[in-house]
């Protein structure tokens, strides 16, 4: 079960009301053509230090944003296990069972990137729970069914598997190196006797361990030392509203979308954030802000 679901639900036009003063608010703080804080300074004794009108003056929505720093986030205990759910088709998640240390509040939220670290201790528990993970869904028929995309007893199948696993665990499409590198885990194991399915298994472990899986990063389009802003490519984009609007990873669909490009638009993400807010997982946009 999602660990959202024991939360009390928000109907979809309650929640469209939290986005909708949300996204006033922020834009009327971070832009105005017009209004400014001049008034509201404090007039203190003579004197005092006093912000000018020009460092009160809220900028105009013209503009180019400071977008700031953004830093790899890893996933928290909670987008973790809704990942691995709905990844491998679980029931459960695996931080509670394996143990993981309850994740940092930072000003009541536990979605802090600088806080977010990996210790030794949780290195080891996130290794234990992608290893349990695994071979809980290949001891299930109907999942392990669901993880293969053809008959494993084909050549072929291991690309065909690992390039639809592996675009799910990493949230964008793998590059033809990641496959090469992730089929020898495969192609080992039946050189050793072990079989494809244990392969696979040892392959989808590795990934599941990967700093691609459990942090989300922003591909650079300049060095990182360069103050040019990035724009999020389609995939960053989708797993922005994923992680934004379900806590979990981009579904079929909204990786579809990402894929031919068409989220890009203003047309396609509307109806995207539409159709995602009407899913039930959208309740972990409230039980987890």
């Amino acid at each position: 079960m999602r660990l959202h679901k024991n939360k009390k639900e928000l109907s979809l036009s309650q929640i469209w009301w939290i986005l909708l003063f949300g996204g006033i608010f922020t834009a009327f703080q971070n832009c105005s053509p017009t209004f400014k804080f001049t008034e509201l300074a404090p007039s203190g004794p003579p004197g005092a230090e006093q912000l000018s009108a020009e460092q009160l003056a809220v900028p105009p929505c013209d503009s180019a944003p400071d977008v700031g720093f953004v830093a790899a986030r890893r996933l928290n205990n909670v987008e973790y296990d809704n990942t691995l759910m709905d990844l491998l088709g679980l029931a459960t998640g695996m931080s509670t069972s394996v143990g993981f240390p309850p994740d940092p509040f930072i000003h009541n939220f536990t979605n802090n990137a600088d806080a977010l670290n990996v210790t030794s201790d949780l290195a080891a528990k996130l290794f234990t729970a992608a290893q349990t993970a695994v071979a809980q869904a290949f001891s299930n028929s109907k999942l392990k069914q669901n993880l293969y995309t053809c008959d494993p007893n084909q050549g072929s199948c291991v690309s065909a598997t690992l390039q639809s696993f592996l675009t799910g665990a990493f949230r964008r499409p793998p590059t033809a190196d990641e496959i090469t590198r992730y089929s020898a885990f495969v192609s080992n194991a039946v050189s050793q006797g072990d079989g494809a399915d244990f392969g696979m298994q040892v392959a989808m472990t590795a990934a599941l361990t990967s700093p691609h899986f459990l942090f989300r990063f922003v591909q650079l389009s300049q060095p990182a030392s360069s103050l040019v802003s990035t724009t999020l490519n389609a995939f960053e984009l989708a797993s922005r509203l994923s992680y934004f609007l379900w806590s979990s990873m981009p579904d079929q669909t909204l990786i579809a979308s990402a894929q031919s490009g068409a989220l890009l638009t203003d047309a396609e993400l509307t109806a995207q954030v539409k159709r995602m807010l009407a899913d039930p997982r959208a309740a972990t946009l409230v039980s987890q802000f």
